[in-house]
């Protein structure tokens, strides 16, 4: 996910994407070129390839971007993500790879298609990127050599990622205290609680289901916030006594699913939820149909008027007079302990900005190339590619960036050049610049939410755990032992939602899970750990 979010609205849309680079805490306030690093005597037209926009190259914002790029310029591709990595393959064949790229967390395409470089050449050609990765992780208790590890081939760099702490930036529940108190019910703070809620909801509204989640497009999160009282989910590793362990293999998931199979049974989860995507699920709590957002952006929405134009509570007050709204806390299954929060990991895997092999030969274009993504992490050249050019395409709003409503829409920034990601999108962000382009009511909230200790997803009632492995998961023989494992998850999932359902047993599951730890399950658990405990993040 890799964890997958659910920003929606104008303004959450574009606050997301405005995080996703950044620059080291010195340059701040520097101008968009300004680099350390002394330009080459040669220009270079560099070709990027990136997910979803293609910018137009002869657009005022476009050219703007590339006169700060000390005689370079970039010429950026974008392609739809899940077409992504069928398009890096297909180049890397056909011999034909962009000079500036995603890896896109594919081992095949970090080892094959990259060209290398030393952590001298990093220092000297990148040297904002590299300052921040060392902030990056160390404000985040990573080590540098761990990280650093991750983008290596044989000793050298592959790529560079500098982290996003977005990624483990916890999103909330957004409840409806006006339907609690209709109730005569406080905020629910363990899973029992939420058992007697659901309850009262049901006895009051018998045609109605107070809960709803995303099965069509987002089924491993579907009932994540409750799993996370019992320390899973439905497929991620966790640490427990000392050694990893696959969720689906944990005594704790059959007694969520227990729970979840119950609440099924009680009429409390909707039946339609299995062909839910986000659309329909939004427009289940839009039309009052729902207690709860499960997840929800703590920095795309604020739950107090006056809401973010176009987020789920300002779309959920227009529908229902009178809504009132609060940050639920995760439940407990009792009183002192402490829930966990499935975050995705701070490098996102190995989805890493590249540089294309063809460039190992060419050291002058490769430094060059290194060089110009050193000069894209200036304040000014995140708004020129984010936001685009004040007054024309935005307009500051309490202190944030907005893009002008006539404007927000692909085909708008494309014609305009600006909203694109390119391979910038997943080198990573300085979170204290990220905030910078937030609203205030945004950087107040997060900062009594999640950045005090005791807020309801601050440290001290919500452990962030990243659940996936930074790497790939191989046999000692090299077999990648996720392509093995493939057809028992979907046959998982299909389980999954047959127990939850009452449709299979709970003795099913039993047998299911012995059943795949002998099919590669037990094999899987070996190298997880053989590979990764030592680095896991505690």
């Amino acid at each position: 996910m890799l964890i997958k979010r659910m920003i929606v609205a104008s303004l959450a849309a574009v606050m997301l994407v405005g995080t996703l680079a950044g620059c080291s805490g010195k340059d701040n306030e520097s101008s968009a070129s300004g680099s350390s690093t002394t330009p080459m005597s040669k220009n270079y037209n560099f070709k990027m390839l990136g997910m979803r926009l293609t910018p137009n190259k002869d657009s005022e914002i476009m050219k703007k971007f590339n006169e700060n790029l000390g005689g370079h310029t970039l010429e950026v591709t974008g392609v739809p993500d899940p077409d992504y990595l069928a398009k890096i393959q297909l180049l890397l064949s056909a011999q034909d790879l962009p000079d500036i790229f995603l890896t896109w967390s594919n081992q095949i395409v970090l080892e094959k298609a990259t060209a290398r470089f030393t952590e001298d050449e990093f220092k000297q050609y990148m040297p904002d990127v590299y300052n921040l990765a060392l902030k990056n992780f160390e404000n985040n208790g990573y080590s540098k050599e761990s990280m650093f590890s991750r983008m290596m081939v044989d000793g050298k760099f592959a790529g560079v990622g500098v982290g996003q702490q977005l990624l483990q930036t916890p999103y909330g529940m957004i409840v409806r205290t006006d339907m609690l108190d209709s109730l005569g019910k406080p905020m629910p703070q363990t899973i029992a609680d939420w058992d007697d809620v659901f309850k009262a909801y049901k006895e009051k509204y018998p045609d109605k289901y107070p809960l709803a989640a995303r099965g069509k497009d987002w089924i491993v999160g579907a009932f994540r916030w409750q799993m996370g009282a019992y320390g899973v989910s439905v497929d991620g590793w966790h640490l427990k006594d000392g050694k990893l362990m696959y969720g689906p293999f944990m005594t704790e998931m059959r007694e969520a699913l227990a729970q979840l199979q119950q609440w099924y049974k009680e009429g409390y989860i909707n039946p339609e939820w299995v062909t839910m995507d986000s659309n329909t699920y939004n427009n289940e709590f839009y039309n009052g149909n729902t207690l709860f957002m499960q997840v929800a952006s703590t920095t795309g929405n604020v739950v107090k008027p006056p809401y973010i134009p176009g987020s789920p509570p300002d779309l959920a007050a227009a529908k229902i007079p009178g809504i009132q709204l609060e940050w639920g806390p995760y439940p407990t299954l009792g009183q002192g302990e402490k829930p966990i929060y499935v975050a995705s990991d701070l490098l996102n895997g190995t989805n890493f900005l590249a540089f294309g092999s063809h460039l190992e030969k060419d050291r002058d274009k490769l430094h060059a190339a290194m060089e110009v993504v050193n000069q894209t992490l200036g304040k000014d050249m995140i708004i020129l590619r984010n936001y685009g050019i004040e007054g024309k395409t935005f307009d500051y709003v309490d202190g944030a960036p907005v893009i002008k409503a006539e404007l927000n829409n692909d085909d708008a920034k494309q014609k305009e050049g600006f909203g694109w990601m390119g391979a910038l999108s997943q080198l990573g962000n300085d979170w204290d610049l990220a905030k910078d382009f937030m609203p205030k009511a945004v950087k107040d909230q997060l900062a009594t939410l999640i950045e005090d200790p005791n807020g309801v997803y601050g440290a001290n009632n919500l452990a962030v755990t990243v659940t996936t492995p930074p790497g790939p998961i191989t046999s000692p023989s090299g077999e990648d032992l996720n392509v093995m494992n493939k057809a028992m998850f979907d046959q998982w999932m299909t389980l999954y939602t047959q127990i939850i359902a009452g449709k299979k047993s709970l003795e099913d599951y039993d047998a299911f899970v012995e059943q795949w730890k002998k099919q590669g399950g037990d094999d899987m658990t070996e190298a997880v750990n053989r590979l990764y405990l030592k680095d896991w993040k505690q």
